[in-house]
């Protein structure tokens, strides 16, 4: 099922830094949220049509457990975007609706570095840059990176379809409910609209899940202090396919990139799971990667009443480069729009992956 989720009133999604009443001021946001918020979104959901099923909750029986997110992203005034590819760079000196993405190359790396692989990643032109991170791109945009299309290409800042409304609040004592000393905290809400004279942009979250039996249409609790949003379906957005020079069968040796549409989590960070590269082919290397920081993946732990372990996640728009030898060509595509990250957090819509070539 496909939905797109509205947001009626400001949203706020807190990050993975903690936070604790009374010792710290100001609660930071995250836009868009992990996958896991709307996996959550869409439990507490159902529960809340079927209450005399929430007992069952987090057990062998319960309604909830064979729910998968698909896919999970944004769109702009119902357009679909994706994270931008994390291999490309901001032109600073590029002027409006002018092209302002700058692509990169592989380049010997010789440094002394904990970078692990032999090739980092370099812009052949002599411009100003700054990095991607926080932009996206269209779906004919990702379209063109994944297939190497030769041509422009464009992202937008997500920050310009959204407004920062701060909230002030102060903590109650639970027995008065009067205000406590020292409790005065703000936290970072969003709006995800933008109103520019008559014209009005708006963010949407678009969601692909399996496993859950809803409404196709309804109002949804999302995010912290569980403000209302609207859900419908929605069949406006399709995945990019597998670039063709790709399903080429009998070729000895592949050059492949794997652009990460959402956070991924593995056990063993940043680097790729060793098994999932040998599924690939005869031999395997990982040639150069694309990753920027690391995000901090919490949450609130409802059956044991405490936090959840902080996980390190991969952002979106990372990418990583590979050379195989005796590719298997079934496995490759087989991986285009999977999730690619331990069990746990790949049914929750973590690590959603496109092949592209390079």
């Amino acid at each position: 099922m496909k939905i797109k989720v509205d947001a009626i009133d400001t949203l706020f999604f807190k990050d993975g830094k903690p936070f604790t009443m009374g010792e710290e001021v100001w609660a930071n946001s995250m836009f868009p949220p992990p996958p896991s918020v709307i996996y959550g979104a869409l439990r507490s959901h159902y529960f809340g049509l079927h209450p005399a099923e929430i007992s069952k909750a987090n057990t062998e029986d319960d309604p909830t457990k064979n729910l998968v997110i698909n896919f999970f992203g944004i769109a702009v005034n119902d357009e679909a975007m994706f994270p931008t590819p994390l291999d490309l760079l901001f032109r600073k000196d590029a002027l409006p609706g002018e092209n302002n993405l700058l692509k990169t190359e592989l380049v010997g790396f010789n440094g002394v570095s904990n970078y692990a692989y032999k090739y980092h990643l370099r812009s052949g032109q002599n411009e100003k840059v700054d990095p991607v991170l926080g932009s996206y791109i269209n779906n004919q945009s990702l379209k063109d990176y994944l297939s190497k299309k030769e041509g422009p290409l464009n992202a937008l800042p997500l920050a310009q379809f959204i407004s920062d409304e701060p909230k002030t609040g102060i903590g109650r004592s639970n027995s008065t409910r009067s205000a406590e000393d020292g409790k005065l905290f703000r936290a970072g809400m969003k709006r995800p609209s933008v109103v520019n004279g008559s014209v009005e942009s708006k963010v949407s979250f678009l969601v692909d899940f399996s496993g859950l039996d809803l409404p196709p249409d309804g109002i949804m609790k999302l995010g912290g202090e569980g403000k209302a949003a609207t859900y419908e379906t929605f069949d406006g957005y399709e995945l990019s396919e597998l670039p063709p020079s790709i399903s080429t069968h009998g070729v000895a040796e592949a050059e492949v990139k794997l652009y990460f549409v959402s956070h991924a989590i593995f056990e063993t960070g940043s680097k790729l799971p060793d098994e999932l590269l040998a599924s690939l082919g005869d031999k395997v290397e990982v040639e150069a990667s694309a990753t920027g920081r690391a995000v901090n993946i919490g949450g609130f732990d409802l059956k044991n009443n405490k936090p959840k372990e902080m996980k390190k996640a991969i952002p979106a728009g990372s990418v990583y480069f590979l050379k195989i030898t005796n590719p298997d060509y079934n496995k490759i595509k087989s991986l285009n729009g999977s999730n690619l990250s331990t069990t746990e957090f790949a049914k929750q819509g973590f690590g959603t992956v496109l092949v592209g070539v390079v």
